[in-house]
């Protein structure tokens, strides 16, 4: 299956999970990815179930985890890129996301990685 189409099988389903819906109530974000892990590998790309679950980068405690930010960042940036290319409810979803990932990676590079001590690093 092309990787556009599992991202919207992934982004779609959570889409389901944590907006409201006449049908049920929303889930909270941890619930809702507790439910596709748990479907990782089965109706889910586990590759993209992992990559979604991991710890940003920006929160990095170390300068040297912290340090690979701005390579990390333009890649970021290209995904924000990808999803525009996309119409679809879900995918709009998954851009939203996406874009506070790469805003909290600009605040971070802005003020550095553990704040005043290494500003502008």
């Amino acid at each position: 299956m092309p990787l556009p189409a599992r991202i919207l099988i992934l982004a779609d389903a959570l889409a389901a999970m944590t907006d409201r819906r006449p049908y049920q109530r929303e889930k909270n974000w941890g619930r809702a990815l507790a439910e596709v892990s748990a479907c990782a590998g089965t109706q889910f790309d586990p590759k993209l179930v992992r990559a979604l679950a991991a710890k940003p980068y920006w929160l990095a405690e170390s300068h040297a985890a912290a340090a690979g930010t701005k390579v990390v960042l333009q890649e970021e940036k290209r995904w924000l890129a990808y999803l525009d290319t996309f119409s679809h409810p879900a995918a709009l979803y998954l851009r939203a996301v996406q874009q506070q990932r790469v805003r909290a990676a600009e605040e971070m590079l802005a003020e550095g990685p553990c704040g005043a001590c290494c500003r502008g690093r």
